[in-house]
């Protein structure tokens, strides 16, 4: 048998596989894309004298130089011997050797050998040369001829940049690893935020809510600012409803203004919505308690809406009664202008221990009414709403609201100002 033809039939999907002697696959197999290696079994004692005359060189196949190398040892029946690399001579036992076998080309599977006289040598395929080696019944794929895995910039196929192609959005949304995606990053965040101050506002993951959709006179908020009125979220976390305004048509970003005691909200803000260089609204830090605070400088006088939160009720009531003349100094006093927000109440008004936030004056809608008529110094009008302050978490299994002997409410509200 000439030299060249014993790779002729070997191709890149496995079909055959010619070492001398008849070789039959044991499974049909079409497709070997998934599958690096072949296993082929060799005779129990030594290697047919077709197969040792036939390895004592290196055959070439288009575009591929094959090349042996093999660390197996061959038992014979009474003695061990171990075999040289098969691209030098191989010395076998004297004995004559037996009739030749037909072996058969079989696929790695992750079952051991058995322990007896074999030889088992598996054809590793690389891009441009193919090795033989005995590595047991471990399946391994190929490795590229250089490490290009963290150089990948260095090569012309390898792009850094990535954007959504037209359509693909379209097919995502379809699925549900968008919704999982975007949960778990709420959810990071959230105990981050967490760690830092345990508000009952952020356990809930009332920042994602978006609670300013739900305001009573709320399509009224959105034609005010549709005018170009200037917006101030007061205590605004992570600035989400500075974000769901921005989504609305009409309304200009450079008029939204957010402050927010604990900069790292802020920059959570930013983390959250991936739009630090994109976000023309400024979110700046600031305590609105201190009279050199950046909000005053700026924008006294000036805001047609300012949203309160969650952050009215986690002060004493004198505290409110300061909140509620500062924002009456930043509002421009214009008949139309509004302070909306949201606040935890009580059905009868009194001062509360909160295990986290502290004493917090609780508001019943009396006396929410006579905070605002009494310091605003202008005429208001207050619009209510009262609800139960009840929260169920998204799996049903976790359900939050105050002790019953609290009686506690929630209030959303709207000050209007009328002249």
């Amino acid at each position: 048998m000439g030299a060249t033809p014993i790779f002729e039939t070997f191709t890149s999907m496995g079909k055959e596989l010619d070492i001398g002697e008849p070789i039959t696959p044991i499974t049909p197999v079409t497709d070997f894309s998934n599958h690096s290696r072949m296993s082929v079994r060799l005779p129990e004692t030594e290697f047919p004298p077709s197969l040792e005359k036939e390895l004592g060189s290196s055959y070439t196949l288009p575009n591929s130089t094959i090349t042996y190398i093999n660390t197996a040892t061959i038992t014979p029946p009474r003695s061990t011997r171990s075999c040289e690399t098969l691209h030098s001579p191989l010395h076998a036992p004297k004995t004559p050797s037996p009739p030749p076998t037909r072996s058969r080309a079989v696929l790695n599977t992750p079952t051991r050998t058995p322990a007896r006289r074999s030889v088992s040598t598996f054809f590793h395929a690389r891009p441009s040369s193919m090795f033989v080696e005995d590595t047991g019944s471990s399946f391994s794929r190929p490795q590229p001829l250089n490490d290009y895995t963290t150089t990948g910039g260095k090569l012309p196929f390898y792009f850094n940049a990535y954007s959504l192609p037209s359509g693909t959005r379209e097919v995502f949304v379809q699925h549900p690893i968008v919704d999982k995606l975007l949960e778990a990053h709420i959810k990071q965040l959230r105990d981050r935020a967490w760690r830092l101050f345990p508000y009952p506002c952020v356990g809930m993951f009332e920042y994602a809510r978006f609670n300013l959709r739900t305001y009573p006179l709320h399509r009224e908020l959105l034609e005010l600012l549709r005018t170009g009125a200037k917006y101030l979220d007061v205590g605004c976390c992570f600035g989400q409803d500075i974000r769901y305004l921005r989504t609305q048509p009409g309304i200009d970003p450079m008029n939204l203004y957010g402050v927010e005691l604990r900069q790292e909200f802020i920059e959570m803000g930013y983390e959250m919505f991936l739009d630090r260089e994109s976000l023309p609204s400024k979110i700046a830090q600031a305590d609105v308690f201190d009279d050199n605070a950046w909000i005053y400088r700026e924008l006294t006088g000036k805001l047609s809406v300012i949203h309160l939160g969650y952050i009215l009720h986690l002060f004493d009531y004198n505290t409110q009664v300061d909140m509620v003349k500062r924002m009456m100094r930043l509002i421009d006093r214009k008949p139309g202008s509004m302070i909306v927000g949201k606040s935890v109440g009580a059905e009868a008004a009194g001062l509360f221990v909160h295990p986290t936030v502290g004493e917090m004056f609780r508001h019943s809608m009396i006396t929410f009414r006579e905070i605002w008529e009494e310091n605003s110094g202008c005429n208001v009008a207050v619009y209510l709403h009262m609800g139960k302050e009840r929260r169920v978490s998204a799996d049903g299994k976790q359900i939050f609201q105050h002790p019953a002997n609290e009686r506690a409410v929630e209030l959303e509200f709207c000050v209007l100002i009328l002249d």
